[in-house]
């Protein structure tokens, strides 16, 4: 069994945060992994949106993919994007604006915009 073959199947056991709905034939894509955690893109079956999870697999043996008596731990919900973003009030010309005068000028990384912008 690979490992996204894994998530699907433990997936059944969860709901998708946004519509309620089981996660049973969600589409898996793995962002990243690191030693026994994985990155992961979650798209709900039902309504599309997507979830970046952080998954913690633990393991009796340092095997992959991982083997069924293996536990699932969904550590995080990272962000949700998708059809339940269109709730939210479209982007303004004036904030785009705004956007573009804070960007015209700054030099550095993205790590150093966030922390200038949420001062």
């Amino acid at each position: 069994m690979s490992i996204i073959e894994f998530i699907q199947d433990q997936a059944r056991y969860y709901k998708c945060p946004i519509c309620g709905r089981n996660l049973r034939g969600c589409e898996i894509r793995i962002l990243n992994k690191q030693d026994e955690r994985f990155t992961v893109r979650v798209t709900c079956a039902a309504c599309r949106v997507s979830l970046v999870v952080l998954l913690l697999i633990q393991s009796a043996k340092d095997e992959t993919p991982p083997e069924a008596d293996d536990e699932l731990v969904i550590a995080d919900v990272v962000s949700a994007e998708g059809p339940a973003r269109a709730a939210t009030d479209p982007i303004e010309a004036e904030e785009v604006l705004e956007l573009h005068l804070l960007l015209r000028d700054f030099h550095g990384s993205f790590d150093e915009l966030l922390k200038t912008t949420h001062r």
